[in-house]
């Protein structure tokens, strides 16, 4: 009876391993969507990061409460937040994207539009947001998602990146609960990269 509870363990294991998408972290570079060749990745220093990136809005501390640490939190426009540990940009959330100078690539060329994800970082899937079931249509959005690794090594850290295919900012100033939703070009929201 253990060997077969082992067996199937290891079996749901595996398989859930196989299914895990990864995505190599030096692939996650930030840099200013007007000058994608001058790039930053995770591990870079504030000095780094303020001299490629230009100086920050606001400087602030943060809590990370996971390492019981403080750390070194930067804003930038379009709710663009930064924050490094021990001097080192650990995570970022780019709130609103369509806002903010900055953004992913790689390869000397920046993301602008759902476009460019498609073809720069066609590896991380695509999922339905809000939990919605395939092939009914997204629900105020959809996301790519993929787990960080360093080489072979996978990480505590997670990309995020958040679609909109209906308009919801109109959606909320307007008051509209009911019905469906005017439909616009979609467009990135946001992506973050989580570290848990």
């Amino acid at each position: 009876m253990r060997s077969i509870l082992l067996f199937l363990l290891i079996t749901i294991n595996l398989n859930l391993f196989g299914q895990r998408i990864t995505v190599d972290i030096a692939e996650i570079n930030l840099c200013l969507k007007e000058v994608p060749s001058r790039t930053v990745t995770i591990g870079s220093t504030l000095a780094r990061v303020k001299s490629t990136l230009g100086q920050p809005l606001k400087v602030d501390k943060y809590f990370y409460e996971m390492d019981d640490v403080w750390g070194d939190l930067i804003e930038y426009p379009g709710g663009t937040k930064l924050y490094f540990q021990e001097g080192k940009l650990a995570s970022f959330d780019i709130g609103r994207f369509e806002e903010s100078p900055i953004t992913i690539g790689k390869y000397g060329e920046s993301i602008k539009n759902p476009a460019d994800l498609n073809r720069l970082y066609v590896t991380i899937p695509t999922f339905p947001a809000n939990d919605a079931k395939l092939p009914q249509p997204y629900l105020y959005g959809k996301l790519k998602y993929a787990i960080l690794r360093n080489r072979n090594i996978i990480s505590d850290s997670s990309i995020h990146i958040f679609f909109n295919t209906f308009d919801d900012y109109n959606l909320v100033k307007n008051g509209f609960y009911g019905g469906m939703p005017p439909f616009v070009n979609e467009s990135i929201r946001g992506i973050v990269l989580i570290r848990y």
